[in-house]
Formats: C-alpha cells, sequence, structure tokens
C-alpha cells in the first residue's frame, strides 16, 4: 500500500523544483508532471519516467498513430 510517508519523500525531494509547463524533469515540471510523479512513485515506477504530459503528448500519440483531424477511437 502506498504510505503517507511515502508521499511526503516525494514531497522532500522536488520541493521547489520550478514550474515549467510542459516540463517532467528535477529542472521543472507543470502539475500534469507532478502528478506523474506521484502516480510512478505509488506504483512502483521510476519517478522520472517515459509517459504523457503536456510537453510530449503529441509526439507520443503520433508514435501510437494518431492523425490530426481524426476523432477519438479512429485508429
Amino acid at each position: 500500500m502506498f504510505a503517507i510517508a511515502t508521499l511526503m519523500a516525494l514531497v522532500q525531494q522536488v520541493s521547489g523544483t520550478p514550474y515549467i509547463s510542459g516540463g517532467d524533469s528535477p529542472a521543472g515540471t507543470d502539475c500534469s508532471g507532478l502528478a506523474s510523479w506521484v502516480s510512478n512513485m505509488a506504483t512502483g515506477r521510476p519517478v522520472y519516467g517515459d509517459r504523457f504530459n503536456t510537453g510530449n503528448q503529441e509526439r507520443a500519440l503520433l508514435a501510437r498513430g494518431f492523425k490530426y483531424g481524426s476523432q477519438p477511437g479512429a485508429w
């Protein structure tokens, strides 16, 4: 089970990290990057890893076959 102590350790580790739109690294992050860090830590994955965030969502979707102008689920 994900413990509050684990979350607090992450908070202390990243405290003072600058806000950078699309960021997802110790150099800076945005809200989705921070949410990813918490999710990764809670599931035992590396805090900084490959995931969707504001800055990489377009590239990740295109790599998965997304076409501009298509409807959701129309892969």
